[in-house]
């Protein structure tokens, strides 16, 4: 039996480290497969916030909210508030059902399109050690992108495209301070592959697009941490060119147990 949980653990432990390493050459085989079509290489900022809030040992909520701006920070590319009803099975899984509201700017109209999300989401936290932790997030969305046309001088919404898409992320964090001390400095990796199927109005391609992040962070109280980083974001147009962009990645992110006693 011995033996046997040692193996188990050994394998658990490599899996968690040769993720990461997985993604990487994933997140690189497909912008090399692609790097023969003509990209744009663009600049960006973004400036994010996360929360979980936790209200019974079962029940909870997420929250987050993300401003897209360009090279600049002039305009925003994007914004999106994204909301969910979360399910705690157990204690290192969570299920969330969840919506969320998404405006990009379309430089060709010179206005926002308008987006509508439904999504389902599976995520399971891994522990390799207390200063090493792995994240692991399914989810399923079902989009409804406006149809927007000029007219007249004037921005018409005709109707909505439909599509579906699939996520898959993995991040990992390593503790780099003391865990005892007040302000715990770490280094976080991650990767996220996005699928598109019976999106044709919206994207036809299967790859959607990726995006990898390199990020170091802080925890400044045992809820609250604030992340500084470099977002590489690779993305399979509708139509070409296809578009790299290097992107500025602020974050807050916050994890609050109102029912802890």
């Amino acid at each position: 039996m011995a033996s046997q949980k040692h193996f188990l653990l050994c394998f658990r432990s490599a899996g968690t480290i040769l993720m990461p390493l997985f993604l990487l050459v994933l997140f690189f085989f497909n912008t090399s497969n692609l790097a023969a079509q003509k990209t744009a290489v663009n600049q960006g900022n973004w400036f994010t916030y996360f929360g979980q809030y936790k209200f019974t040992p079962k029940w909870g909520m997420h929250l987050d909210m993300q401003f897209r701006m360009d090279g600049e920070a002039a305009r925003a590319n994007q914004t999106l508030l994204r909301s969910g009803l979360q399910y705690y099975p157990g204690k290192n899984t969570s299920i969330t059902l969840g919506f969320a509201d998404i405006h990009s700017y379309n430089k060709g109209l010179n206005a926002y399109v308008p987006e509508n999300r439904l999504w389902e989401q599976l995520l399971v936290n891994h522990t390799l050690n207390e200063r090493i932790t792995m994240t692991e997030r399914f989810r399923l969305e079902q989009r409804f992108v406006g149809h927007l046309v000029s007219e007249n001088n004037q921005i018409n919404r005709l109707n909505d495209f439909y599509g579906n898409r699939f996520r898959y992320f993995n991040r990992t964090v390593f503790n780099l301070s003391d865990l005892e001390k007040k302000n715990i400095l770490y280094f976080a990796l991650q990767d996220e592959v996005f699928l598109n199927f019976g999106a044709e109005e919206i994207n036809p391609h299967f790859f959607d697009q990726n995006r990898l992040l390199l990020a170091l962070g802080v925890w400044t109280s045992k809820h609250t941490r604030y992340e500084l980083g470099y977002m590489n974001q690779y993305l399979h147009t509708k139509t070409a060119p296809n578009a790299k962009n290097n992107i500025f990645h602020l974050s807050i992110l916050q994890n609050v147990n109102f029912g802890a006693k």
